[in-house]
């Protein structure tokens, strides 16, 4: 446990950073992951799917899997991905954008899929915004933090005193 001390040089109280945000990595995983959740939910209540949604996942449903059955699993990765959010250090967060972008990739092929084989009409139009959820996680999780950076800084301005 650490003591946390604020800018203006008083105490407080004690802060554990195992359990803070991982910067701007853990506002994106915080802020995907309640969407996730509100995704699967929509995907839950009967009454929040339209006719569209229906038609386009009309073949899942012929294979076995419900879609109440897939907003769960949107759920439970909203969950895990928002767990994830707030885990410490830096780097300990991947697995979080694995799951982001590996559902949103599945999903879009998902949507392609039921567009390709005549069930829906604008499937494409889902299709391509999960696409794009799925490559604006991978591309965020390919960012490094600033801390990582000032370390990074750090250890080389080190190199270059200690020779």
């Amino acid at each position: 446990m650490t003591r946390y001390v604020p800018r203006h040089g008083r105490k407080s109280f004690n802060h554990d950073k195992s359990w803070r945000f991982n910067g701007l990595r853990g506002r994106y995983l915080l802020a995907k992951g309640f969407i996730y959740v509100l995704l699967g939910l929509s995907y839950i209540i009967p009454a929040a799917r339209t006719p569209g949604t229906e038609a386009s996942l009309a073949y899942l449903v012929e294979i076995g899997l419900s879609v109440g059955v897939m907003g769960w699993l949107w759920i439970i990765v909203g969950i895990a991905v928002i767990v994830g959010s707030f885990r410490s250090p830096p780097g300990e967060d991947g697995w979080a954008f694995q799951l982001l972008a590996g559902t949103a990739s599945f999903w879009a092929i998902i949507y392609m899929m039921s567009w390709i084989l005549g069930d829906s009409t604008r499937g494409w139009v889902s299709g391509a915004i999960f696409a794009g959820l799925a490559f604006a996680s991978y591309t965020v999780a390919g960012m490094v933090s600033v801390k990582q950076l000032q370390a990074s800084a750090a250890s080389q301005a080190q190199r270059r005193v200690d020779p």
